[in-house]
């Protein structure tokens, strides 16, 4: 499920991790903003889950991606670990995910808010999203278009791919690279 590309509007949820000694968990009731994503995210949608740097414990699994894929939900970016990754890959659900732990998440951690804006670690700092942003993921990564935007870079990128397939023409027909690249390079 990593190499699937998908898209669709961002659905935002946050948590935080518990105010616990290591790695005992403390005694909770059930998440229940958890247990709700699969009445909450809509069809179609990605949802982005933000924990706050949080890394330590798996805070989704193989039962919500196998009940979120039931649902119609394009595919889940995690900024922090998930568990059950055998069981993920067979709902076919793509859940990229910053890291992987066989340590389940109750009495750890929790998710604080839905249907929010959020933060999470992207490769050149902070990445901002809201709940109805474009999200695009592919295998070389994720972006998130704000949603006013998404028209804008929609149009762009497919002048982009237009030249770029008739770039990746010309050198299939022989030409070298280097001239090719000038040729389109953008003033």
């Amino acid at each position: 499920g990593v190499n699937k590309k998908f898209c669709g509007p961002a659905y935002c949820i946050t948590g935080h991790k518990l105010n616990t000694s290591g790695w005992l968990a403390m005694p909770t009731d059930p998440d229940t903003l958890y247990d709700s994503l699969d009445d909450r995210v809509p069809a179609g949608s990605v949802l982005l889950y933000a924990t706050g740097g949080y890394d330590d414990c798996a805070v989704f699994g193989g039962a919500t991606g196998m009940s979120l894929k039931q649902r119609g939900v394009a595919g889940v970016i995690v900024d922090g670990a998930v568990r059950d990754v055998h069981e993920l890959r067979g709902t076919g659900l793509p859940v990229p995910a910053r890291a992987i732990s066989a340590i389940r998440f109750n009495g750890r951690f929790a998710v604080t808010a839905v249907d929010v804006a959020i933060e999470l670690r992207g490769l050149a700092g902070t990445v901002q999203a809201m709940t109805g942003d474009l999200v695009l993921c592919d295998a070389d990564g994720a972006i998130v278009v704000p949603g006013g935007l998404a028209q804008h870079v929609i149009e762009a990128t497919e002048r982009a791919a237009a030249v770029n397939a008739r770039m990746k023409a010309e050198v299939m027909r022989g030409v070298p690279r280097i001239p090719v690249t000038r040729k389109y390079k953008p003033d």
